[in-house]
């Protein structure tokens, strides 16, 4: 079955790939069409190939920061947390004047950091993991709480997922964009899809048309830290008229990237905009594209709604 849909998909790529080339004809055209369809089959590729694909996350725990410790359990396949110690207990999570360690309560257990162990009792870094069951844990230490993302190789939706849905490429959603940096950075607070906030720096407007109709979405930044690898990234959540029906009810993302100046131009290329992870999978946490960045007419280019 697999099979046959991976045929399937490729018949509609090379078909497409045909229309795009007849209607564009320049080999700029023919370059981007390609360029494109390839960025889409090595996501689709991904989400297949890796036991943490956004498709086999099963839900999202927090610990915070308050409770010195935490126990693990992984029960009828699945992770679940205690603030007491239970039957069935696997490992423990401490958190000691902010340092959050690990202990192990069953044979077994074992913490990775990539290709480095970690040894019950020192200290946690960055995206460690935990093999429980058929399950891996992914933990992410912050100083105010611990986050454990649950992963499920086993999740009928990653073992069944064959490809991601798109509008065909559309030359004319690949728009110049104008960038103008605000004169004034300021912090922003997003509502999120878990009920919660995040912030994020609200840097610059960039205005564009499609059709001779001008528009013009809010950008916003992760950090103001040059030395952080997402400092010359852009990042603009969006809703436009197909919200809800062909594509994700809550929007969609597109990311700019470069170096940024106070007023400069971009493509701002809609045809690859993407989903908010939790159109895959309710643990994730996503922002919610602010009233701000609605568009009242249909931006009929890039993801579409994924379906479960």
């Amino acid at each position: 079955m697999k099979k046959e849909k991976t045929i399937i998909l490729w018949t509609i790529i090379f078909v497409m790939t045909f229309f795009v080339r007849a209607y564009t004809g320049a080999p700029e055209d023919m370059k981007w069409q390609e360029t494109l369809v390839k960025e889409r089959l090595e996501k689709d590729e991904n989400f297949k190939k890796f036991p943490d694909s956004p498709m086999s996350r099963t839900k999202r725990l927090a610990i915070p920061a308050a409770q010195t410790e935490t126990f693990i359990l992984e029960t009828d396949k699945d992770v679940v947390i205690s603030d007491t110690k239970v039957p069935g207990v696997k490992l423990s999570i401490v958190n000691k004047e902010g340092q959050w360690s690990w202990y192990s309560h069953a044979a077994g257990v074992a913490c990775n950091a990539g290709d480095k162990t970690i040894a019950p009792g020192a200290p946690l870094a960055s995206n460690v993991s935990f093999k429980l069951g058929r399950c891996i844990l992914m933990a992410y230490p912050a100083p105010d709480r611990l986050l454990l993302m649950v992963y499920d190789p086993e999740r009928p939706q990653f073992k069944q997922f064959s490809h991601l849905l798109y509008f065909p490429p559309d030359p004319k959603y690949a728009v110049k964009g104008i960038v103008e940096k605000f004169p004034t950075i300021e912090t922003f607070k997003v509502r999120t899809s878990q009920k919660e906030e995040k912030t994020y720096y609200r840097y610059a407007r960039v205005k564009f048309q499609i059709e001779g109709k001008e528009f013009q979405l809010t950008a916003f930044k992760f950090t103001l830290d040059e030395k952080d690898a997402e400092f010359n990234s852009l990042f603009i959540p969006f809703s436009d008229a197909t919200s809800g029906k062909e594509t994700y009810e809550v929007g969609r993302f597109l990311d700019i990237h470069g170096p940024l100046g106070k007023e400069y131009s971009v493509i701002l290329d809609f045809n690859r905009c993407y989903n908010p992870l939790c159109n895959y999978s309710p643990g994730f946490n996503c922002p919610i594209p602010p009233l701000e960045n609605y568009l009242d007419i249909p931006i009929k280019a890039g993801e579409k709604t994924y379906p479960h």
